[in-house]
């Protein structure tokens, strides 16, 4: 097998190619088509009201100290709020609609997930892609790593553990990606098993630095954020971005040694520098509504195209139908708006990703809206998990007043 590790000059021809199917480039890609709204999606000030309450009696029961949401649809806002507090120990700040939130997972789908498939949407690479395509010295015949391909990682199929505490068992950063490729068995035959990989993640980030020659923040930033005119989402944010700005607070850390404020809470992010491909993004709701909205337009907002329309479907379709667990390139679809959760199936192309910290961001594209809900639920301890009924709850109230 010849290795190489630049991929541009071996894209293949169609938007995105895999080994299950090759795809021909889709016509309308050019300028996707704007649907037209099949129901009244606006919510009214009741049901703005409701969502309201319903977040303060989280608030109140303690499900987290404070929230800031926004339901979108490609056209844009139809509910912003928040409640509750940013930050209840050592001090007390309120939260705002303009509070800057450490994602934690969600990054791997709006920085990671997304830039490596505008990489693919543009030819610099290619689905089946393998790790010893891409890397030098990965043991070949021990662990089955030459398998595993862009498109296992992406769909946490490559048979990689679910985590490590690599910031206890690495004396430098420098050394991350060598020890996941080449001393990390696998637990499972690539393409066999969806394991919820942060490791996976890790290795796309550095693909993604390989192939674009670009650090993952920097292209993320380059192509995706600003374009979209993001301008309050970005990696190690105390450094990137303007010094008045507030964060949501998260644990009181061992890692760090005090609550963690504006700087990254994933242990392993923090360890390689702020900057991973499975967690460190910042962001508002109103970033995150900008993203939404492309996302529910075919790749495109405010005239801006950063997917086209045939990598979005790609992106949000299910490549896991045959195995334990529903998953996209990028994206979850078996968790949110009745879909598997309560029993009642509001929209059964329903994606979206959850982060750590108590992030989400979840999507009923037949219905025409997202969710972004941004809370500090490990805020000041990672050991209150009332998130994961507050969840599904809340999804099937939004997607309840928007079909209503």
């Amino acid at each position: 097998m010849q290795r190489r590790t630049y991929l541009g000059a071996f894209a293949g021809v169609g938007t995105l190619t895999s080994t299950r199917r090759a795809l021909e480039p889709d016509e309308s890609d050019r300028e996707p088509p704007k649907e037209t709204a099949t129901r009244d999606t606006l919510l009214d000030e009741s049901e703005r009201k409701r969502i309201t309450e319903f977040l303060e009696t989280h608030v109140s029961e303690g499900t987290f100290p404070g929230a800031a949401v926004a339901v979108v649809n490609e056209d844009g806002q139809l509910y912003r709020n928040a409640v509750g507090a940013a930050q209840n120990v050592p001090v007390v700040r309120e939260m705002t609609e303009e509070t800057v939130f450490d994602l934690a997972s969600v990054t791997k789908a709006v920085a990671t997930a997304t830039s490596v498939v505008q990489l693919i949407d543009r030819g610099a690479l290619r689905l089946d892609d393998s790790l010893c395509g891409i890397y030098c010295g990965v043991p070949e015949e021990e662990y089955g790593k030459c398998d595993i391909t862009i498109e296992h990682l992406l769909t946490h199929t490559s048979g990689y553990p679910a985590w490590l505490p690599l910031w206890t068992e690495m004396d430098s950063p420098d050394h991350v990606i060598d020890h996941i490729l080449r001393d990390t068995p696998l637990d499972a035959e690539p393409g066999t098993k969806v394991t919820y990989s942060g490791l996976g993640y890790i290795l796309l980030g550095d693909i993604v630095h390989r192939v674009s020659g670009s650090p993952l923040d920097e292209y993320a930033d380059e192509n995706i954020f600003e374009p979209l005119e993001m301008t309050m989402t970005a990696y190690n944010p105390l450094d990137t971005l303007p010094d008045d700005r507030s964060y949501a607070a998260t644990e009181d850390s061992a890692y760090y040694g005090e609550v963690v404020v504006g700087e990254v809470h994933d242990e392993n992010a923090a360890f390689l520098g702020g900057v991973s491909g499975n967690a460190g993004l910042f962001s508002t709701i109103d970033d995150l509504s900008t993203y939404a909205m492309a996302m529910l337009n075919c790749g495109k907002v405010n005239g801006t195209q950063i997917l086209s329309k045939q990598a979005v479907k790609e992106m949000t379709g299910n490549w896991t139908a045959d195995l334990d667990g529903e998953r996209g390139l990028g994206w979850d679809l078996t968790e949110m708006f009745g879909h598997r959760d309560s029993g009642t199936s509001f929209d059964t192309r329903t994606f979206g990703h959850n982060g750590f910290t108590g992030t989400s961001i979840w999507f009923a594209p037949q219905m025409d809206f997202s969710v972004v809900t941004l809370t500090n639920r490990v805020h000041p301890s990672r050991d209150n998990y009332a998130i994961t009924d507050f969840r599904p709850a809340f999804h099937n109230l939004i997607a309840s007043l928007v079909s209503g």
